[in-house]
């Protein structure tokens, strides 16, 4: 018996799915994060990272969807392929553990290529801090200036787009000033402008090997984003803006104390706030929003969304989002979570959505129901969701204050 879209046996399983309405248009785009593959773990444990069970089960529910008859206008995945692993003495990756993370991160772009590559789908990818050859938080490229695309045969598996060929894919790239820095846009759809952003540079933990320092790297990637929206917003172009560290407190407060990036990254958000449709991140592996403010901290400006990990190992049920959008505005108006557990023999059809966890209008762009909602309302539902329904808002075990990280305010 052949499924449909979400999975379903019947029409009248499809009918009763929670997703049935958000694809009614087919204005909708595949939402990934966090895989954190460990291809020696065949099982997976809920205390360690993506064994070889769990990917296969995600992948199969993935295909189902990339190949359905309606199926996502783009796929945005925002990084952190490979496992975890321990830093012990340093995290600069050598011998073995060099060898293991390159295998996790091989297996994974080979994967997500293979369930894009029966249909024309750009899948776009966005570096995670986990990513990179030299290791955790290091420089997209390494002292020889490889990246994780050096690992494979990049007339096949190019950067930035993983099914789209070189000579096609310079339709879609706007603007890659380095494949080396890990940060472009690219025109995705009609009037849609995705700005990807190599945020671990403004990390806090960010080791540079690649010979530019990370002061340097990041005032150039913040003007570069300065200059993109400007361009968009001449262009009449709305702007998704992707990213794997979402702004807040894992941002470095450089390059100086009077002029920090994250407020320079706040102050665009304001200045654009036409343009700038969406904001999209990963890294917390949790079903999260952050309201982005304005210089006087009282008016909000932007929401960044969160996609979950598909990696157990923080407390949270494995997931991935559908975002679908106002084909004409382009606004975000909702997301379905689909979501597993780790002893499930096969993905299931587990889903819930904004509108019904937030009560709001699912015609209605998610930031304008969101302003008009106190903070207290908004916390009180996502901690409904924070674990990905996989019990109270925890982070590692320790109960999480999401006002903390769910106000991003000028420092």
């Amino acid at each position: 018996m052949s499924l449909n879209l979400w999975g379903c046996k019947t029409p009248q399983e499809a009918i009763n799915s929670n997703s049935a309405q958000l694809v009614k248009n087919g204005a909708y785009f595949l939402f990934l994060s966090d895989i954190h593959l460990d291809a020696s773990r065949h099982k997976t444990d809920s205390t360690q990272d993506t064994g070889l069970d769990l990917w296969q089960n995600c992948t199969i529910k993935l295909d189902s969807i990339l190949n359905s008859p309606d199926p996502p206008k783009f796929v945005m995945c925002t990084g952190d392929l490979p496992a975890h692993y321990k830093c012990i003495t340093g995290c600069f990756l050598t011998g073995e553990k060099l060898a293991a993370h390159n295998k996790n991160i091989m297996t994974v772009l080979s994967d997500l290529r293979k369930l894009v590559a029966k249909n024309g789908i750009p899948l776009f990818y966005i570096p995670g801090n986990n990513d990179p050859i030299a290791g955790d938080y290091y420089s997209f490229a390494n002292q020889n200036k490889q990246t994780l695309f050096s690992l494979v045969d990049e007339s096949i598996l190019a950067f930035p787009a993983l099914n789209v060929s070189t000579k096609k894919l310079a339709t879609h790239i706007i603007s890659m000033p380095d494949t080396t820095m890990g940060y472009y846009s690219a025109l995705i759809i009609n009037g849609l402008r995705v700005i990807a952003l190599n945020s671990n540079i403004f990390a806090k933990k960010y080791h540079s090997v690649d010979g530019i320092s990370q002061i340097k790297a990041g005032n150039t990637e913040m003007n570069w984003l300065s200059e993109q929206l400007k361009d968009a917003q001449s262009k009449g172009e709305k702007v998704y803006i992707a990213m794997h560290i979402p702004p807040g407190k894992d941002w470095a407060l450089l390059p100086s104390k009077k002029n920090l990036w994250l407020n320079s990254f706040l102050s665009l958000s304001d200045k654009y706030q036409s343009t700038i449709v969406g904001i999209f991140y990963g890294h917390t592996h949790m079903d999260e929003l952050r309201l982005l403010y304005d210089s006087t901290g009282k008016k909000m400006t932007q929401v960044a969304i969160s996609c979950p990990g598909i990696t157990p190992i923080h407390g949270n049920n494995p997931a991935f989002k559908l975002v679908s959008f106002d084909p004409q505005s382009l606004k975000p108006i909702n997301f379905t979570t689909y979501y597993s557990s780790v002893s499930a023999a096969s993905w299931g059809n587990k889903t819930y959505q904004f509108t019904t966890v937030f009560h709001t209008d699912p015609k209605k762009a998610m930031y304008e129901s969101l302003k008009t909602m106190s903070i207290s309302e908004i916390n009180k539902d996502m901690n409904l969701i924070y674990t990905v329904r996989h019990g109270k808002p925890n982070y590692h075990g320790k109960p999480y204050n999401t006002m903390n990280t769910m106000i991003v305010k000028w420092k």
